[in-house]
């Protein structure tokens, strides 16, 4: 039982660091401008095959796969905000607006 209470003293001191370092304003610092990027090139993706009716079917696979990848970066860059938030301990918003 004392390496449950070892491993839960480690995780405290790891979040504490975390908090004091601030680990989540240096993470969303780091990732906002490509994330903004990677909207802008969303967009770029999904309104593309709607204007352009004569896509050969390979670059409209592309573009569906790219679509793909774009949202699972969305939702990774998300979830690890929402846990370096919670780390962080703060209650406010995950926007920094």
């Amino acid at each position: 039982m004392s390496s449950t209470s070892t491993a839960q003293r480690g995780l405290r001191a790891r979040l504490e660091r975390a908090r004091a370092g601030g680990a989540y304003d240096r993470f969303v610092d780091r990732t906002d401008n490509w994330m903004l990027a990677l909207a802008a090139l969303f967009i770029v993706v999904l309104v593309w095959p709607v204007l352009d009716e004569n896509m050969s079917p390979g670059l409209r696979d592309a573009l569906y796969w790219a679509d793909i990848t774009i949202w699972l970066v969305f939702v990774a860059e998300y979830v690890i905000r929402l846990a370096r938030r919670i780390a962080g301990g703060s209650s406010a918003p995950i926007s920094r607006t």
